[in-house]
């Protein structure tokens, strides 16, 4: 564990040292896919970590997750708002967050899952809704604006691919370096959608502007021009969750927020000391989004992330976790996928093999233990899962991405089952997160 330490230090120290030599080459740190180094999910900026660690032996799969973020620019295309005829100027306040079809409500309202707000308790407040689903109601209030993709006979607009590579081409005055900054998918994404948000201030006299915020490059795009249009505005980022292992995507960077709400006093702690954010813009709220009312009862399930790489690694360790417990030693697990891997055929061949695993070892179960869950992959879910008094098992791919390390996380006990699964303990509660009373937090704390 104390390799994970010192390497998880070093990518940290790493992003923060790549980023001043960006700034330096007036790279558009905001916007740049590179310097989004979100470890969870395959970006170029996890990919650069991964080379970072491991060296020539990545570079192929470096190529490949590369060359993937640039041709996912082709599934960008025919982006558009729909809002009704109403005047912004009647709107105090600007809200940015990402809904699905779940969220809209057959009244015409939204209930915000991160703020866990509706729509229509905030009348002087305009709701900027990027649609992950591209989901349209067929009816939706006054104050909402949907930004979502038109359907396509065709996934992929290479047509679209073309002029994008061109106008970028253009754009820097054919500056490779600056080119490949920009030339990705989060990156073409960032410009398409803040050209959309800003147009909604300029037509408007906001006050506030608030975020669901984890530092993806159109959110940090966005409060950086927004600071060039109006320096009043004050720009407010509120993180829906507790910290990642390393949060290496939360590094401060040109277009974070003026102040960042977080859950937890630890957390505030981590990111002054490890992420160089400024105190004095940090404030410590409860949890928006996990209150006393809606956290479910979180034991007794296995977790799967958002995303993985190696499945062989995860049913490996699995497997062997269950083998070596002792017959009737572990409560009965209900599998829970991640609400955004429904129809992935990687996921639902995974959930397949864990329950192949669980009749296999059936006598390890009995239905009177105490339950604890297992929760695979890189996920903050353990955090929420500590502060709920559930026992939790994590299963690693890979520790360093994914594992909290003791010494960087205090607020932890930590035990080593094998080199890729651990035990954690919560030592002291509210340190990481938070949990509310209530919901409408949103109004006590933003405007």
């Amino acid at each position: 564990m104390q390799k994970v330490f010192i390497n998880q230090i070093e990518l940290i120290s790493y992003v923060k040292d790549y980023l001043k030599k960006c700034k330096k080459l007036e790279i558009n740190i905001a916007s740049s896919s590179f310097c989004y180094f979100a470890h969870w999910a395959q970006t170029p900026g996890m990919a650069k970590l991964k080379i970072k660690l491991l060296g020539t032996k990545y570079f192929l799969t470096f190529l490949k997750i590369i060359i993937l973020n640039i041709l996912g620019i082709s599934k960008l295309s025919n982006y558009i708002v729909l809002k009704n005829n109403i005047d912004n100027n009647k709107f105090n306040n600007l809200v940015i967050t990402n809904v699905s079809q779940k969220d809209f409500k057959s009244d015409g309202s939204c209930f915000d899952p991160w703020f866990q707000t509706n729509s229509r308790k905030t009348p002087n407040t305009l709701w900027f809704l990027n649609c992950i689903d591209n989901y349209v109601p067929k009816k939706f209030d006054k104050n909402l604006v949907i930004f979502c993709r038109k359907k396509n006979i065709l996934k992929y607009d290479f047509v679209f691919f073309i002029i994008c590579f061109f106008k970028t081409l253009l754009k820097f005055k054919f500056s490779l370096r600056s080119f490949l900054h920009e030339f990705s998918v989060h990156s073409q994404f960032s410009n398409i959608i803040s050209k959309k948000i800003l147009k909604e201030i300029n037509n408007g006299n906001f006050k506030k502007v608030i975020n669901s915020y984890e530092a993806q490059p159109f959110q940090n795009t966005v409060f950086k021009k927004i600071k060039l249009l109006n320096k009043k505005i004050k720009t407010i980022g509120f993180f829906h969750t507790a910290l990642s292992p390393m949060s290496t995507s939360l590094i401060y960077r040109d277009g974070a927020p003026d102040n960042l709400l977080i859950s937890g006093k630890y957390s505030k702690d981590f990111l002054h000391k490890y992420l160089n954010w400024p105190k004095k813009k940090i404030k410590i709220v409860p949890s928006f989004r996990y209150n006393k009312k809606n956290v479910p009862d979180m034991s007794g399930f296995i977790y799967l992330p958002f995303n993985f790489f190696n499945f062989k690694k995860i049913v490996d360790e699995f497997e062997n976790f269950i083998k070596n417990s002792e017959v009737k030693s572990l409560n009965r697990f209900k599998i829970k996928n991640h609400t955004y891997a429904n129809n992935s055929k990687k996921h639902q061949k995974l959930i397949r093999e864990l329950k192949r695993i669980i009749n296999l070892y059936k006598d390890r179960f009995h239905s009177k233990n105490k339950k604890k869950s297992i929760i695979i992959g890189a996920t903050s879910t353990i955090i929420v899962a500590l502060q709920a008094n559930v026992d939790v098992v994590h299963i690693c791919e890979d520790p360093i991405f994914e594992m909290y390390s003791e010494k960087l996380w205090r607020p932890l006990k930590i035990y080593k089952i094998t080199n890729n699964s651990f035990i954690y303990k919560l030592k002291r509660k509210d340190a990481l997160v938070k949990f509310s009373f209530k919901n409408n937090m949103l109004q006590k704390y933003c405007f």
